[in-house]
């Protein structure tokens, strides 16, 4: 079956095409001094820190986390740490990138959810624990899929379920 082009190439297309290019052309030969990106990058981990912590709860608005950054106080809210713990973070994710150490696997993932939650539980064996390899099953009468565990997690997921009465493990859908 041949494929069918479902837009006419017009004028206006052409040159809206060709400004776009233009544009990136000219931002390409852009030097930015070193102020200028350090500025960015302070701007972009602190709205980072805040879209990602807001997402899991966090009520601070992004004043206050640009503030908090900025100020460092010594007595501070959980949802303060929460935000400084995400931000030291990111900035440890940025420096092993840099320097050409970044591995993505599960031990960094667990290292990254452990930082984040530095100080912020009373038990840290609670922290999610992610499946090297999960299984997952269906069953007709239920909406929602479970969880079986690899033999090296179901320790973890037990002591959470005994404790919490529900498994905080993540289990995404395929």
């Amino acid at each position: 079956m041949p494929w069918h082009q479902k837009y006419t190439i017009s004028n206006k297309l052409l040159l809206t095409i060709r400004e776009i290019g233009e544009s990136i052309g000219k931002i390409k030969t852009l030097h930015l001094t070193d102020t200028a990106l350090a500025k960015l990058e302070l701007n972009a981990r602190a709205l980072s820190s805040y879209a990602s912590t807001s997402i899991e709860g966090n009520p601070l608005p992004l004043t206050d986390v640009k503030r908090l950054l900025k100020t460092r106080q010594e007595s501070i809210r959980d949802t303060e740490r929460e935000v400084l713990n995400y931000n030291s973070t990111l900035q440890a994710l940025f420096k092993s990138v840099r320097q050409n150490r970044f591995k993505l696997n599960i031990k960094t993932l667990e290292q990254v959810q452990g930082q984040v939650a530095d100080g912020l539980m009373d038990n840290p064996s609670h922290l999610w624990c992610a499946a090297s390899s999960p299984r997952y099953h269906s069953q007709p009468t239920q909406t929602r899929r479970n969880c079986l565990y690899p033999a090296r997690l179901k320790r973890c997921a037990s002591t959470y379920r005994s404790t919490h009465g529900f498994c905080k493990s993540k289990c995404w859908e395929n």
